[in-house]
């Protein structure tokens, strides 16, 4: 199916409640002998993750050649990500670094994944400046298209490009947008050199 289908579904990883109920229902995906989805249900629609706690959570669950049946993927990073004024999402980054680990070693057939970094200007930054993270998102080497949207380093672009290989492409949704171009300016502007290469 493509992503234009009527067919097509995307979900969205902040009711795993809802998905549960989906994968164990009479849906054409479902494998009458596992009383599981088959591989088809996790390749031929697109999961989107908000929440990386619940995203976490079920691919941990998942079997791994399920994981490896994934071909979409969609991120949004919450502003919110390393802020001791919000406990319970202070450990974010550690659980999106936990995410791409997984993906990196079992999701094998993952060719598209958009990423957006949300960022509260001018308080937070976001995961636009973690390097780990951008440092694991360059070992997902199945990718085909990478869009990469929201606040983020200006370093990342040139690093991904260079990890992933030229056969890969890496795209900026808004890159026409002008009010969006000169916002990512800005943010970038405000950041000091960040090279994924080096450690601090």
């Amino acid at each position: 199916m493509a992503a234009g289908d009527p067919d097509h579904f995307f979900f969205v990883l902040r009711d795993l409640h809802l998905l549960r109920s989906y994968e164990r229902s009479e849906s054409p995906f479902l494998d009458r002998n596992l009383k599981q989805p088959s591989p088809s249900f996790y390749g031929e629609n697109e999961f989107r993750f908000n929440e990386p706690l619940h995203g976490l959570k079920w691919l941990q669950a998942m079997d791994h050649s399920n994981i490896a049946a994934l071909k979409t993927m969609s991120f949004f990073i919450d502003p919110i990500y390393e802020d001791a004024l919000a406990p319970a999402k202070k450990r974010s980054s550690e659980l999106w670094h936990a995410i791409l680990k997984i993906l990196a070693r079992h999701a094998q057939s993952l060719q598209s994944l958009d990423i957006y970094w949300d960022a509260d200007i001018p308080g937070r930054f976001g995961g636009g400046v973690d390097k780990v993270f951008v440092r694991a998102l360059g070992k997902l080497r199945s990718l085909k298209v990478l869009k990469l949207d929201g606040y983020y380093a200006k370093e990342w672009p040139t690093y991904l490009q260079e990890s992933l290989g030229a056969d890969a492409l890496i795209v900026s949704p808004r890159a026409g947008d002008k009010g969006y171009r000169k916002g990512l300016r800005g943010y970038q502007r405000r950041l000091k050199p960040l090279d994924p290469r080096t450690l601090d």
